[in-house]
């Protein structure tokens, strides 16, 4: 955590998959199924928003 704090790396590199809101409810299921070895979630308004 403190090197992403300190700039020396992002957080990006976590994030395996982009979804917008208008998938978010299959992403939701996927998450809460643990399917895909999902662990965590992130939502931005489009696919493209989230960096």
């Amino acid at each position: 955590m403190n090197l992403i704090v300190e700039g020396k790396i992002g957080p990006f590199f976590l994030i395996a998959n982009r979804i917008g809101l208008e998938e978010g409810h299959e992403a939701y299921k996927t998450y809460r199924d643990k399917k895909e070895g999902c662990a965590k979630a992130s939502f931005g308004q489009t696919a493209d928003s989230i960096p």
